[in-house]
């Protein structure tokens, strides 16, 4: 599969022949140690705000909604990608090194009015993988929730 991806692709380069297992990688920490290097920001009853792996510099944030949830989609993506750049800083991190997000839309409808805010806030060049869905939300007034995974600081 990696050769097939790297021949359409040519960016993930040649594959090496070796695949190691989690901790049998060269180098790779203990479980002793990796569970040192787990933060969790916002903790909650449920979840945490975010979460960030200190030993791969990865954070991951839960999905974010709008506080004002009577703005259309345009200005509920707004309110989200605003925490969300909150959210980015606190944990060392911005835009610019965002790897994933994904985007549940309450109605597909709205995707073109979100993709246009969305545009506008993303780093040119520097757009991370992306999905979005349709999906009933946690509340009938909510129309957009978004959740991310950012490259952030290993300190």
């Amino acid at each position: 599969m990696r050769d097939a991806l790297w021949q359409i692709f040519g960016t993930l380069g040649p594959p090496s022949g070796t695949v190691y297992n989690g901790a049998e990688a060269p180098g790779a920490p203990s479980c002793e140690d990796r569970a040192m290097t787990i933060e969790r920001h916002h903790v909650g009853k449920r979840l945490s705000g975010f979460v960030i792996d200190r030993a791969t510099g990865t954070a991951y944030f839960s999905g974010q909604v709008a506080e004002d949830a009577k703005a259309d989609v345009s200005g509920q993506t707004r309110q989200v990608l605003a925490l969300i750049d909150s959210l980015l800083a606190e944990a060392g991190s911005d835009k610019s090194k965002l790897l994933s997000a994904t985007i549940y839309l309450a109605d597909i409808g709205d995707f073109a009015a979100m993709n246009e805010v969305w545009e506008k806030w993303v780093v040119p060049g520097q757009t991370p993988a992306r999905a979005t869905v349709e999906a009933k939300l946690a509340r009938a007034d909510l129309r957009v929730e978004i959740q991310v995974i950012a490259v952030a600081s290993k300190s």
